[in-house]
């Protein structure tokens, strides 16, 4: 079929699609694209299909949620498509999408809850120091970004001063750099996480460290699948999409600061979540600068 009779047909078909069993919802450079490719291999998982033939983010829950549940459908496989599957092989068959900006983003989360209450949220956790130089290197590679990585993390607060209040008070307002030049903010995921809880019950919440997903795609695809209560399934092969810089590529006084910077708010995702990650120093290490100082 066509690409423009493909879209009719989706758009014509939408209100008889179902919505989605699960959602990648972050964080931002942290592997969310690779686990959703891995995802949507296994024989029991629709892919999201949009405007291009296998899309990622709909971004339906921030940038077009004014479009209704009827385009974000379109996304999504017929309910007798699905039907006909679970007949045939006596198994479920599971859509998702993956939009790693939900956890992040004022109204993402209350949305979701509204739209789709029993679908099961995914997130990956990056370390914040390198997810910040990823999402650094990203903005420059996209030319939203001229200032050096030490510059922008230092003028991070002026840029975002406002922003998030004027965000959470006007539903309508789009702020630019609350969404690109947010390296450190977005880093901060016990308060992202927090509105997660406020709005989901825990079980229906699976968090995963990037570290071991990288170090062990299959081990931890199994405990996303186990999740999912879908079946086994190995994969054929491994592959990091999007693979962006590490943080040796920071220089060692600006990492210094930023661990600092950082380790007040790791130790709240650690009290939230009685776990620590690879990343987490002792809470007994010299911090550098103050809880909430600004680099």
């Amino acid at each position: 079929m066509r690409p423009k009779l493909k879209h009719k047909f989706r758009d014509a078909t939408a209100p008889f699609r179902v919505l989605p069993d699960f959602l990648i919802i972050g964080a931002q450079k942290s592997g969310t694209s690779s686990l959703y490719y891995y995802l949507t291999q296994h024989p029991q998982v629709a892919a999201a299909r949009g405007f291009i033939d296998s899309q990622k983010e709909t971004r339906f829950f921030t940038r077009h949620f004014k479009q209704g549940t009827t385009w974000y459908r379109r996304h999504f496989p017929l309910s007798v498509h699905k039907r006909l599957f679970e007949m045939l092989h006596g198994q479920p068959l599971l859509s998702g999408e993956s939009t790693p900006s939900y956890v992040y983003f004022p109204h993402a989360l209350r949305r979701i809850a509204r739209a789709v209450p029993e679908a099961k949220l995914i997130l990956l956790l990056r370390d914040p120091v390198e997810r910040a130089f990823s999402h650094y290197r990203h903005a420059v590679r996209l030319g939203v970004e001229h200032l050096t990585f030490p510059q922008a993390i230092s003028v991070e607060e002026e840029r975002l001063r406002g922003e998030e209040e004027r965000l959470w008070e006007d539903e309508n307002y789009t702020s630019f750099s609350y969404g690109y030049h947010s390296y450190l903010k977005r880093g901060l995921y016990a308060e992202q996480i927090e509105r997660v809880f406020s709005y989901f019950p825990r079980n229906q919440v699976l968090i995963l460290e990037s570290s071991d997903f990288f170090g062990n795609q299959q081990e931890v695809y199994d405990s996303v699948l186990a999740f999912l209560q879908l079946p086994g399934h190995q994969l054929k092969g491994y592959q990091k999409a999007n693979a962006a810089p590490r943080s040796e590529d920071v220089d060692s006084a600006t990492k210094m600061k930023l661990q600092a910077y950082f380790r007040p708010h790791n130790e709240k995702l650690f009290r939230l979540l009685g776990r620590r990650f690879a990343w987490q120093e002792p809470s007994s290490a010299t911090e550098v600068y103050g809880a909430t100082g600004v680099l």
